[in-house]
């Protein structure tokens, strides 16, 4: 794996973690506004790397963000699937979140959503279960 590929997978890893940091801060009792905008923040500025990222290694860029791809209803119900896994997740019911990302991906969405939802069920698979 070249530097590149190494930082791509670094960034997704990275993003995926202050996903996860604005779950916790809305059950946390530090100011929910204020920190959940640093958090954008820092997602912004791991983005403009990403662009970069995509103007050198466009084949890196995942289809979803491509010109024309973009299907606004999908992106709602896999946003709607996101969030509900993170609340089972957070409340200890991670079968139940599994089950429901599974059930996702048997319904064939497109590749980007397909391989996020993968990762998502690995994830909870080895970091999760007790």
């Amino acid at each position: 794996m070249n530097h590149i590929d190494e930082l791509h997978e670094m960034l997704a890893d990275c993003s995926a973690k202050l996903d996860r940091c604005v779950a916790r801060i809305k059950k946390s009792k530090l100011d929910n506004e204020k920190n959940i905008k640093s958090i954008g923040h820092a997602l912004a500025h791991l983005y403009d790397v990403y662009d970069a990222i995509y103007e050198f290694r466009p084949e890196l860029k995942p289809e979803y963000l491509k010109e024309g791809s973009y299907d606004e209803a999908e992106m709602e119900k896999f946003s709607k699937l996101m969030y509900e896994t993170e609340s089972l997740r957070d409340n200890c019911q991670i079968e139940k979140a599994i089950e429901l990302l599974a059930n996702f991906a048997a319904k064939k969405p497109p590749m980007s959503y397909a391989a996020q939802v993968e990762h998502r069920i690995e994830y909870f698979k080895s970091k999760c279960r007790t």
